[in-house]
């Protein structure tokens, strides 16, 4: 990715996200409940794990260590608390932009970045104080960085998967790392290249997001014990994908995901209509576009079928949708500009 395209991202997301992030002001019990945890940690120092009035934090502490360093800088605030996701959405943009440029060159880079800016909902999370966009941030490293490993063997893409991922399960819990090993290993599966899970693993950035990861849960368990396991392990990841406790099984929440997906993501997700359509004729798929279909199969794959979901958790699968939309585009947008630059601006003159 060109120097230039990246500093134009950054000053693009800048200029877009830095107004939102400080008005409206907090008022919603969501982005509350953040907020009075990363003030906790800043007030009284609990950078293992969190507290709100009492109650223990429901989710890990990346968040949490994001919006605390600047807080304890610059003071607790409404833009800081939401700093995290403006952080995320820059990850997310320039990650999709560098993978449309590996899998298709700058065209399709910028108009897969051009469909995340226009979804509605996507924006509406980057400057949202929830854990959501740093997760989606987190899961589109790792599987950016996975496909670049596998396609061109560069190294530093499976540091990136392995960091990704460590970040993803210190964002939402060990939920983080199914996601992205079901997708990489679906894909590897339908390209018939399993035996490269060796590979993936055998690197020593799998040993520090091991230790990173079961690091923080050991102090977690030992600042919190029970709680802890029975809040962030039991409720939030085991009973909210497969149902119990306060999570049951019904169909508003079945249906919910489904109609998120439709909705959510017009008019990207017509071009899944034009994939299986050329499915259906016996058409091929390169392997980026096998790549894709796992990356947003898989995720929204997942949580379908979770006991309680919410349309957010799509989030991770909109760089692949944006791709596979800017993948489809890119041809026709480059013959109408070749047709605009070759056509006659008047009459010449005898």
């Amino acid at each position: 990715m060109r120097r230039a395209d990246l500093t134009l991202l950054v000053l693009g997301t800048f200029l877009l996200l830095a107004g939102p992030l400080h008005v409206p002001s907090i008022w919603t019990r969501g982005e509350a409940r953040e907020g009075l945890i990363v003030r906790d940690v800043v007030e009284h120092g609990h950078w293992v794990i969190g507290w709100r009035d009492g109650t223990l934090a429901s989710k890990p502490p990346l968040f949490h260590w994001i919006a605390a360093g600047v807080g304890a800088l610059a003071g607790v605030s409404d833009a800081v608390v939401r700093l995290p996701s403006a952080v995320g959405t820059l990850v997310v943009a320039g990650v999709t932009l560098w993978l449309g440029t590996a899998v298709g060159g700058r065209a399709t880079g910028w108009l897969a970045v051009g469909a995340l800016a226009g979804t509605a909902s996507f924006w509406r999370s980057a400057t949202e104080a929830r854990v959501d966009m740093v997760f989606a941030a987190a899961i589109t490293l790792a599987l950016g960085g996975f496909f670049v490993w596998w396609r061109d063997g560069r190294r530093n893409g499976r540091a990136l998967f392995w960091m990704g991922l460590a970040a993803a399960v210190l964002t939402k819990g060990p939920a983080g790392g199914v996601l992205g090993a079901l997708v990489v290993t679906a894909f590897l599966a339908v390209e018939r290249d399993l035996r490269r899970l060796f590979a993936l693993a055998s690197t020593p950035w799998l040993a520090v997001a091991l230790a990173v990861t079961a690091g923080w849960y050991v102090a977690a368990w030992r600042a919190a014990g029970a709680q802890f396991l029975a809040v962030q392990v039991l409720h939030e990841n085991v009973n909210r994908l497969v149902g119990g406790g306060a999570f049951h099984h019904s169909l508003r929440h079945a249906t919910k995901l489904p109609a998120g997906f439709v909705v959510h993501l017009l008019p990207w997700n017509l071009v899944l209509v034009s994939a299986a359509r050329r499915w259906w004729r016996g058409e091929r798929e390169d392997a980026a576009g096998h790549f894709l279909h796992a990356w947003w199969m898989g995720i929204t794959g997942v949580f379908v079928f979770a006991a309680r979901t919410r349309t957010v958790y799509l989030l991770p699968a909109y760089p692949a949708i944006a791709l596979l939309a800017a993948r489809a585009l890119a041809p026709r947008v480059s013959r109408r500009l070749a047709a605009g630059a070759t056509r006659p601006t008047g009459r010449s003159r005898s």
